[in-house]
């Protein structure tokens, strides 16, 4: 299966399941390839090996390590041992993806975890490229596009299904994890086709206007925030392994974004006078 994600060439082979044709349905490709960005193998395994390098102690169900070409290596471990490990080779450009033979795994069936590890992978990959999956919830409005992060449960699906209220035009580009890629200096953001647990995304982009962090609470505020304090916010939500070079890379990706790119913090009550408090300010 050959796709074009952010503008990026993406082979996976190996993934025999009929529900990627429907995941993936608006972002394959059909142009003529021989250079992929990036390609991911997969496979499924009755028992998949631990690397030989220490793991990390387990950090939201992940687990790292360095592999011994350089590369990384994460994964997911139940009681019953491995259920997924990815590996990176070094230059960000090939991943190994095996998940566990198991018929459901953490409830759900193994082709939705299996997207989903292809998708870990493939965040991994946009850091090596200078670009960075953010976890949040994005929309495109206007010609312009802001993303809306906070920890998962915070109500970020919520606060843009009421842009759609208010403003009928708005695009839910990306409802988890978009991707934010700069083009010329100017920071662009992506939709993909990896969209959380509601699947919501579309194949569109838009200079990315702002960043704004969500907080629940009892009245409607926002303030502009920069230095350590919106480095703090934006390094938690980017996906990355947590290991040296990939961190790394997180804080140069995160520099730039804050030169370029204004950030807020946004109290917030789940209401359209949110929403008017973001446009206000953000004025797209």
């Amino acid at each position: 299966m050959n796709l074009k994600i952010a503008n990026f060439y993406v082979r996976i082979s190996g993934a025999p399941f009929k529900e990627f044709d429907e995941l993936f349905k608006d972002y394959i490709t059909f142009d003529k390839i021989t250079n992929f960005d990036f390609e991911v193998e997969f496979s499924v395994m009755d028992k998949i090996p631990m690397p030989s390098a220490k793991l990390t102690l387990p950090c939201r169900k992940w687990q790292h390590c360095v592999n011994e070409d350089g590369g990384v290596c994460t994964m997911r471990i139940d009681d019953e041992g491995p259920l997924l490990r990815n590996d990176i080779s070094p230059d960000g450009k090939h991943a190994k993806v095996a998940v566990a033979n198991r018929k459901k795994i953490y409830g759900v069936d193994i082709w939705y975890i299996s997207f989903f590890a292809i998708g870990e992978a493939f965040s991994y990959a946009m850091l090596k490229n200078k670009c960075g999956v953010l976890h949040s919830s994005s929309i495109i409005l206007n010609g312009s596009a802001i993303a809306f992060s906070a920890k998962s449960g915070t109500g970020k699906s919520t606060h843009t299904s009421i842009w759609q209220e208010v403003y009928p035009d708005t695009v839910i580009v990306n409802d988890d994890t978009p991707v934010i890629k700069f083009e010329n200096n100017i920071p662009y953001l992506y939709g993909s086709p990896f969209a959380g647990t509601s699947g919501i995304n579309k194949n569109q982009f838009a200079p990315l206007k702002a960043i704004v962090f969500l907080h629940r609470g009892k009245t409607n505020k926002i303030e502009k925030i920069s230095g350590a304090k919106a480095i703090s916010y934006f390094v938690n939500e980017v996906r990355k392994p947590l290991v040296a070079d990939y961190l790394e890379l997180c804080m140069e990706f995160t520099e730039k974004i804050l030169k370029t790119t204004p950030v807020y913090l946004l109290n917030c009550t789940p209401d359209k006078e949110a929403v008017e408090t973001v446009m206000n300010t953000v004025r797209i």
